[in-house]
């Protein structure tokens, strides 16, 4: 266990992603030249850049886009991101970055993820928090309703 792990009570990576988790939603992403660095495999940091964009299939998914959240006079900040590797990934490949909304607090919301190769290799898994804050004052405010139903629904199949 590192000094982090002691000393802050906050989850580490590996147990942010339970390994009985299920996720309803998956979303394609095609690793480009672009992604990867000098070592050939996607650079460390795109990861999050998978997971933001598979949140945003998944908002869609559920029928609250995040232009629903801009009407609803609501913006959304990142507070927090962790990222475990398990794995590479290169240049062509199509990953399969599964993604959902695991809890909504008053004003957070966490999502979490898990990035597989073709043949099913895990190669990262992780979370996003993010906050819910007002458009015009940047203050924190509670998650709207509309997002809290819309994943409730979606989460139990309906």
């Amino acid at each position: 266990m590192n000094h982090l792990e002691e000393t802050s009570g906050v989850p580490t990576a590996r147990d942010v992603v339970p390994k009985d988790e299920r996720f309803r939603f998956s979303h394609t992403i095609q690793v480009r030249f672009a992604d990867t660095d000098a070592q050939g495999h996607v650079f460390f940091a795109n990861y999050l850049t998978f997971f933001d964009e598979t949140l945003t299939g998944y908002m869609r998914a559920i029928g609250c886009p995040w232009q629903r959240m801009i009407e609803l006079g609501v913006d959304i900040v990142y507070a927090d991101s962790r990222c475990q590797h398990r794995g590479r990934s290169f240049f062509e490949d199509q990953l399969q970055i599964q993604g959902k909304i695991s809890r909504i607090g008053d004003s957070s919301v966490t999502s979490r993820y898990r990035a597989f190769r073709a043949a099913g290799e895990l190669v990262a898994e992780g979370q996003l928090v993010c906050v819910c804050v007002d458009r015009a004052t940047k203050q924190k405010v509670s998650c709207p309703e509309e997002l809290r139903t819309a994943v409730e629904r979606f989460e139990a199949g309906a």
